[in-house]
């Protein structure tokens, strides 16, 4: 998956949540809700799961931690046939 495609999806992801950036694509607008809820959406979507220490709210700032993030925890997973599922709810 490129990450452009990846960072699309992410983007959607946000929007879905409601989670606002700026011009840069720093986080303008999330709570500890909205962040675990992100979180959860990520994994279900790229099939990932994020370690506990990017749990905290303050470990990723932007648009592009979070392509960062989680391009490596695709990279450290291989799955042979994975499957990215985005389900525009």
């Amino acid at each position: 998956m490129s990450e452009i495609n990846m960072k699309d999806i992410i983007l959607k992801i946000f929007d879905e949540i409601n989670i606002l950036t700026d011009e840069d694509g720093m986080l303008v607008s999330i709570d500890s809700l909205s962040y675990i809820q992100l979180i959860v959406a990520l994994e279900d979507s790229f099939n990932i799961i994020f370690p506990d220490e990017l749990l905290v709210i303050s470990t990723l700032k932007n648009v592009d931690d979070f392509v960062v993030v989680v391009g490596n925890l695709i990279d450290m997973n291989p799955i042979e046939k994975r499957e990215i599922v985005y389900e525009n709810s």
